[in-house]
Order: C-alpha cells, then sequence, then structure tokens
C-alpha cells in the first residue's frame, strides 16, 4: 500500500495506491495556510478510513523520537497531548499516577518489556479498564507492532503473550 498526498494550494488530494491502482481517493478543500487543526483532522480521517476500519497497516516514519509516530499511528487524538515517559519505578508512582487520573489530554509513556504488565495494571487501577490505549513497539524495526484496545484488553493479551521490545504507550485522556 502506498499513500499519496498532493497539498495544493486550494485543495489537498489523499490516494490509496494497492500497487495496481489508486483504490481510494479523498480530495479536502484547504486554504494555502495550513493549520495544525487541519492536519489534525486529515491524519486522523486518513486512519480511520484508510487502516482501522479497512485493516490496512501505516507505517509512519519517524524523526528523532518514537513518540511521534506512535501517538500519530495510535487511533487516539493527538490535537493535544502530554508526554511522560518512564514512571518512577517505586517513589513517587502512585503520587504521579493519581496526578493524571483526570488528565484530559493524551497521555504518552515509554516503558521496558519486563515492567509492561505491571505498568498496565497500575493504569487499568488507576484510569479504569475501559480506558483505550494504543502500545508500539520496534518502530521502524522488522518486527514494528501496534496494538490498540482497551486496558483490559491489553492486559489481557501480554497476560497470554510477554511482552518483547521497547514501548511507547498512548492512554487516551480523560473525558470528563
Amino acid at each position: 500500500m502506498l499513500l499519496a498526498v498532493d497539498c495544493g494550494n486550494t485543495n489537498t488530494v489523499f490516494s490509496i495506491w494497492d500497487g495496481a491502482r489508486f483504490i481510494s481517493n479523498w480530495r479536502i478543500a484547504t486554504s494555502h495556510k495550513r493549520t495544525a487543526d487541519q492536519y489534525y483532522v486529515w491524519l486522523t480521517t486518513l486512519l480511520k478510513l484508510g487502516s482501522i476500519e479497512n485493516n490496512i497497516e501505516v507505517e509512519c516514519l519517524p524523526g528523532a523520537t518514537a513518540l511521534i509516530p506512535a501517538l500519530v499511528n495510535s487511533g487516539i487524538p493527538f490535537d493535544k497531548f502530554v508526554f511522560e515517559g518512564f514512571l518512577p519505578v517505586k517513589k513517587g508512582r502512585k503520587t504521579r499516577l493519581e496526578k493524571l487520573i483526570d488528565e484530559n489530554r493524551t497521555m504518552i509513556f515509554y516503558e521496558s518489556p519486563h515492567k509492561l504488565l505491571k505498568t498496565l495494571r497500575d493504569f487499568s487501577n488507576c484510569f479504569g479498564p475501559e480506558r483505550k490505549i494504543s502500545i508500539s513497539r520496534e518502530i521502524t524495526k522488522i518486527y514494528e507492532e501496534t496494538i490498540r484496545g482497551t486496558l483490559e484488553d491489553i492486559v489481557n493479551l501480554f497476560m497470554e503473550k510477554p511482552p518483547k521490545g521497547e514501548f511507547v504507550i498512548i492512554v487516551e485522556g480523560c473525558k470528563n
């Protein structure tokens, strides 16, 4: 699959090529001056129509960090987000999570494989098992993978399948 984007002065055309033909085209009217809000709308529309609903894998090319490709590919709103990095291992962990309970921005965390299940359980206890998350690992590598679901679903998945690789966890913000 190949996604082509043609940004003209008044229209932006997104096309998906399946190797033999263009299978989808979207034309969105735009102004010459694009805003972050427009890009957010475009990318979420493309992810929803092009990949998440139609089971087409999307690969985001990274810059100097793994968090942005993981965020964009998560399917979770990324117009406002906060990067939390690694949680404290012991001292301050519970306090930090409690401060994030009512956070309405999307939250981004890093985690190692041997601490992932504990972190996901802590998230479930703090944010609730139905909170949506996305977990990406091995970005730009051969075993790149993004898993989306609720905290409960993802905890159950990793109880059956031991985690491998370094993870970027994207957690949906509170909907208060």
